[in-house]
């Protein structure tokens, strides 16, 4: 596919950006591996949390381990909150250079990074297991086993992930994050890891495609003009484009361990001006707008899993927990909706997001960085639980 078509867009959202906004996580250190990029190995890590790929945290003499000849190291991250691991279903890199780091005998070029945490039994007794990943979504990725991120170049990573463990203990007891890249040639260990962000959170495809009046804006905001007294136009470009990912232009691939900043890549900023119609309640709202579903009766109908409500009645003790989460709106049976999935883990449109306008156009040039540019979230009745709503998502690099 090609062009810069809108079809079913996609919400990329970063969980682990949104953990922190709320001082769930922080970034803590660093194992067998020494950060040269910060002054601090947790800023350094700190820094990966958040979607600003243009900010690079570098880590340079990977060891571990000492008696394998591919070399590795561990971020930590620890957890004030127990993350949800069970209910991500998209893991990510921004930014990389993992194509960089090849052992001399693998076919492809590329290490591996796993999105693995850490458990405490009990005293010290730990537990470690690895978040299970799946093909739905491949994007510079490998398709290899369900352990590991694969990439096939510089630049940007994306792949699927389906909420399942490794571990045989519960992935909702994990105190402490632990992305960790592996399969490093020792040969090279030191020419430093670059990554911009990590990203483990959900995807979230619009149930229907945008009103065909939608409105595309490529934005130069960047540029401005003054017309002298001779009636000379003076320009002045204070930016073109988004800001380079270390030596990659935004949203590039490229395997040249050499390659320079480009300064023909593409320029402006881009806008989408969307409306969606005929959205049913559930497919906009939560269940119950809630921190828990206590107190709350059942409405009418049937779940996304099939079961039928009880209406009027109470909610059962299985329908009031099973996440690590006791929202009531991330809880229940029918909880993909858009303030779920979008609204509620952006604050509000205030974090940014990775906005997709095709989900079924996987080329690099269909993704942005953006944020939900508008003050208030209108949504229009039309029909008995049937609505209307119109969003304006601006890239903001």
């Amino acid at each position: 596919m090609a062009y810069q078509n809108v079809g079913t867009p996609r919400f990329i959202i970063d969980w682990l950006q949104w953990w922190k906004s709320l001082g769930l996580i922080r970034g803590h250190d660093i194992f067998w591996g020494d950060s040269v990029s910060h002054e601090t190995e947790s800023a350094a890590v700190d820094n990966l949390i958040g979607l600003d790929p243009t900010s690079q945290t570098i880590v340079n003499n990977i060891q571990y381990p000492d008696n394998n000849p591919a070399h590795g190291f561990n971020y930590r991250i620890f957890e004030e909150k127990q993350f949800p691991y069970n209910q991500m279903n998209i893991v990510g890199l921004l930014g990389h250079n993992l194509a960089d780091f090849a052992l001399p005998w693998e076919t492809y070029q590329g290490a591996i990074f796993t999105y693995s945490y850490q458990t405490e039994i009990s005293g010290d007794v730990w537990d470690s297991g690895h978040v299970y990943l799946t093909n739905d979504i491949l994007i510079n990725c490998k398709p290899e086993t369900n352990q590991y991120i694969k990439p096939i170049y510089n630049g940007f990573s994306f792949r699927s992930a389906d909420g399942s463990s490794s571990s045989k203990n519960s992935i909702t007891g994990a105190n402490s994050m632990l992305p960790n890249i592996r399969g490093i040639n020792p040969d090279i260990s030191n020419i430093g890891f670059k990554l911009g962000s990590l990203l483990l959170g959900r995807y979230y495809n619009v149930p229907n495609n945008p009103e065909l009046n939608l409105t595309m804006t490529t934005e130069m905001d960047g540029i401005s003009a003054i017309k002298t007294k001779g009636g000379t136009d003076l320009m002045d470009a204070e930016y073109l484009r988004s800001p380079d990912w270390g030596n990659l232009p935004a949203w590039e691939l490229s395997n040249n361990i050499n390659l320079e900043k480009n300064q023909l890549s593409k320029i402006g900023r881009r806008i989408w001006n969307l409306n969606f119609n005929y959205l049913s309640d559930k497919q906009l709202f939560p269940e119950i707008s809630g921190s828990s579903n206590y107190g709350a009766f059942q409405p009418s109908g049937i779940t996304d899993t099939g079961q039928e409500y009880n209406e009027g009645s109470p909610y059962f003790d299985s329908q009031l927990t099973g996440s690590s989460i006791n929202y009531a709106f991330l809880n229940a049976a029918g909880n993909s909706n858009f303030y779920s999935e979008v609204i509620h883990p952006t604050n509000g449109g205030v974090l940014p997001f990775i906005f997709q306008p095709d989900s079924n156009n996987n080329n690099p040039d269909q993704f942005a960085i953006c944020k939900l540019d508008m003050n208030n979230f209108n949504i229009k009745q039309i029909a008995k639980n049937i609505y209307n709503i119109s969003i304006i998502i601006k890239e903001i690099w």
